[in-house]
């Protein structure tokens, strides 16, 4: 009798752990499968979302009581920092004119990357986004945890499309760790060594140009390696601090040899500003258009 309490002790522990891990792995399987859906206001199935009805469809089934709105979302679960988030983490922000009204909320999957579903921007619908993005970082509020915290998964193999790329081999909640290898958006691509969702340890670096990296990683950047060209020559290379790829002591000056997984993109300002040139070029050719038809207007009067 003890040791069948003690093996229903073990069962409800070993639950409690693995609960939270098969959700979440269930909501982010979930969520890539519907990259690409329509967006439309009040939507919550298939067929086309808005930013809280694509996370209610995937929590709903899990957390009953999850609220509709974004901003009533924004008051459920704990609170955690941005240095603390995790794969199912919720990210809410505040895109009105009302910098605390929250207004758009989006599900956080690892790799920097969070799936959400957008009226307006570069795409519409449910896209990946790049928390970096000056766009979103400006528009942050905060993190909420709907989930309990797992302390710690084993690894296990995924293959799921990030924000940059596309990733295939081991990973620890949802970030690459271990090996693996990963396509990335720009045509690059990585294969080798991860740990916390970086470049780490040994691998190889293929440029969009041809040219390979082949050494050692330390926190995403090349550390300390050769550089391969197209024709068989070899070089030292490393990529310092500030980012800048070093051949041979000599600092190189090629925009086709960038990490792209350190990039900080910007398609999200380019749109924004594109959509403001728009908007000043409209008013003004509007007040052109007022002022053109009040000198109409005068001469009109001189004749009459």
């Amino acid at each position: 009798m003890k040791k069948q309490g003690l093996t229903l002790t073990l069962f409800l522990l070993l639950a409690v752990i693995c609960f939270p891990i098969d959700i979440q792995k269930d909501i982010i399987e979930k969520g890539s499968y519907l990259v690409g859906t329509p967006y439309r206001y009040g939507g919550t199935t298939p067929s086309g979302f808005d930013c809280s009805g694509l996370v209610n469809y995937l929590y709903k089934p899990h957390i009953p009581s999850l609220p509709r709105s974004a901003s009533a979302m924004s008051g459920f679960g704990n609170t955690v920092s941005m240095d603390e988030i995790t794969r199912g983490d919720l990210v809410f922000y505040a895109t009105g004119s009302d910098p605390d009204e929250i207004t758009h909320v989006g599900v956080y999957i690892g790799q920097n990357t969070l799936i959400q579903s957008v009226s307006a921007g570069p795409e519409r619908g449910v896209i990946l986004t790049d928390l970096d993005e000056k766009y979103w970082k400006n528009r942050y509020k905060w993190v909420k945890r709907v989930f309990p915290q797992v302390l710690k998964a084993e690894l296990q193999s995924i293959n799921i499309a990030f924000n940059k790329g596309t990733y295939e081999g081991t990973a620890a909640n949802s970030e690459p760790e271990g090996n693996g290898r990963m396509l990335l958006e720009n045509g690059d691509a990585y294969e080798g060594e991860f740990h916390n969702g970086l470049f780490h340890g040994l691998g190889k670096y293929r440029y969009s140009n041809g040219d390979i990296y082949v050494g050692e990683f330390l926190n995403g950047r090349e550390s300390g390696g050769e550089l391969v060209r197209s024709d068989g020559s070899r070089y030292s290379a490393r990529r310092d601090s500030s980012g800048t790829l070093i051949i041979d002591r000599k600092t190189d000056r090629s925009g086709d040899r960038n990490n792209y997984l350190l990039e900080v993109p910007d398609s999200w300002d380019d749109w924004l500003k594109k959509e403001m040139d728009l908007f000043e070029a409209s008013m003004n050719a509007d007040r052109d258009a007022i002022q053109s038809e009040a000198e109409r207007f005068e001469e009109w009067k001189k004749t009459h």
